[in-house]
């Protein structure tokens, strides 16, 4: 759980109703989509591995808000009376399909039914900021600060073609407890179950033009975490580092604005030095010396730009690090900083 950060393992409901009761007239109060069946009781990080997997998380903050959650309501009393519920998060609409556990290829399964459910469904959905385990979400009946409004169930009896946006921010004017649930039985995931990523969604454009940068973009995002902010200042990192802030400026949702390719060129060259620079867009060879080739002519930034990488969340990032030369001394660098709370740089 967290306050917004998540900073509390909870095992029972006492521990979670203590910890909401709290902190839930302070600061907004947030849970874990998934619980873990495995913590290491040392570091107190969960296993990602081991989440158990017994709904889907959707969530719609753009476009057609009611005519997603309305579809999406169809689609599971259509098709299986499928077990479901809605919240309204203060802004936007949350949807929850309960599924059975039992699957082997937990992300990509959750990944796969968002993608195929976004195309079947026709609804805006960003899959890549759902389908994390680390994925959080408001506490429900826990206040929204910045709309001066809480984030609700949505009562059952009012899903129909009759709601509207301006009917949830009524609601949300106090907490609502109410019957939000739906449906008798859970979906099987087995269909979307694979080793592999199914639905491939058009990639993005990686066109960039290296004679038309913007010389003075802003790369002062106070909103990103420490270790992005660390690799922002970090004139030549490694290709690791390189592929982490490019994946990051590529899918962050931080802030609103979502960066061009053009514009994550111009960060990259106001923040690398011109030899690294040189070798990831040109010829170069940069300034590692122990490389042996040439500059990678913009090839990794278009992979990385056009493929559906995902960004490792933050266990996975502190277990990495390189050496650099740095006066004539060998330096061990980190990509994360120090522990800042988070289990993930994007969707935590």
């Amino acid at each position: 759980m967290g306050h917004p950060m998540q900073d509390r393992f909870v095992y029972n409901q006492e521990e979670r109703d203590a910890y909401v009761a709290y902190y839930i007239a302070k600061c907004p109060v947030y849970i874990s989509v998934y619980k873990f069946l495995y913590i290491d009781q040392e570091t107190q990080e969960p296993d990602r591995k081991s989440a158990w997997i017994d709904k889907i998380f959707l969530e719609f903050d753009d476009g057609d808000l009611i005519g997603s959650l309305l579809k999406v309501h169809r689609w599971c009393v259509e098709k299986g009376d499928f077990i479901h519920r809605f919240h309204f998060s203060g802004r936007g609409i949350h949807a929850f399909i309960f599924t059975d556990p039992m699957i082997q290829n937990k992300e990509n399964a959750v990944r796969n039914f968002q993608r195929w459910i976004k195309q079947e469904l026709d609804i805006d959905l960003d899959v890549v900021g759902c389908s994390s385990t680390s994925r959080i979400f408001r506490y429900p009946n826990s206040f929204h600060f910045e709309k001066n409004r809480f984030c609700i169930p949505i009562p059952s009896n009012i899903v129909n073609d009759e709601l509207t946006y301006e009917m949830l921010v009524n609601l949300s004017q106090k907490q609502q407890f109410c019957d939000p649930w739906f449906g008798s039985s859970l979906l099987s995931l087995k269909e979307w179950d694979t080793e592999d990523l199914m639905f491939e969604e058009p990639a993005p454009s990686a066109d960039y033009d290296l004679s038309n940068l913007e010389r003075h973009i802003n790369i002062d995002y106070k909103e990103f975490p420490p270790c992005v902010q660390n690799l922002l200042r970090e004139p030549d990192t490694d290709d690791y580092g390189k592929f982490l802030l490019i994946l990051y400026l590529k899918d962050q949702i931080a802030i609103k604005h979502s960066f061009e390719s053009q514009e994550i060129v111009s960060i990259l060259k106001r923040v690398w030095c011109e030899g690294e620079f040189d070798h990831f867009f040109g010829d170069g060879m940069g300034n590692w010396p122990q490389r042996q080739h040439g500059g990678h002519r913009g090839t990794k930034f278009v992979s990385i730009m056009s493929r559906d990488y995902y960004m490792p969340n933050c266990e996975a990032i502190r277990e990495r690090h390189y050496y650099k030369i740095a006066n004539g001394r060998t330096e061990k660098v980190c990509y994360c900083p120090f522990k800042c709370g988070r289990n993930h740089p994007i969707y935590d």
